[in-house]
């Protein structure tokens, strides 16, 4: 079940390559070169973009791990290698004054 989330990357594909359809569309009904230049370039991205999707989610069918499982194991290789984050909390300042001394 878990190589099958890999289908998932069929929605958001599919819709950027309805958004390029209606682009294409309203470059049909327009008489402006710039415009239509831009039209067609902003319909190749949406096509790479949909491409890179589609083939992001034959890859990981192909390999069979999901992608959150993979990006953990990286974290986690990252922490090993680094240590784990310190968080660090607000700096007291001393302003001069000693300790034990009269305020």
């Amino acid at each position: 079940m878990q190589r099958l989330a890999g289908l998932f990357a069929v929605v958001p594909a599919s819709g950027l390559l309805s958004i390029s359809f209606f682009v294409l569309f309203a470059i049909r009904r327009t008489d402006s070169r710039p415009l239509k230049a831009f039209g067609y370039v902003v319909c190749t991205f949406l096509w790479i973009a949909a491409s890179l999707v589609l083939g992001s989610g034959a890859y990981h069918i192909a390999k069979g791990t999901p992608m959150m499982c993979s990006m953990m194991k990286k974290m986690k290789m990252e922490q090993k290698m680094h240590g784990p984050v310190e968080e660090k909390g607000p700096v007291k300042k001393d302003y001069g004054m000693k300790h034990g001394a009269r305020q």
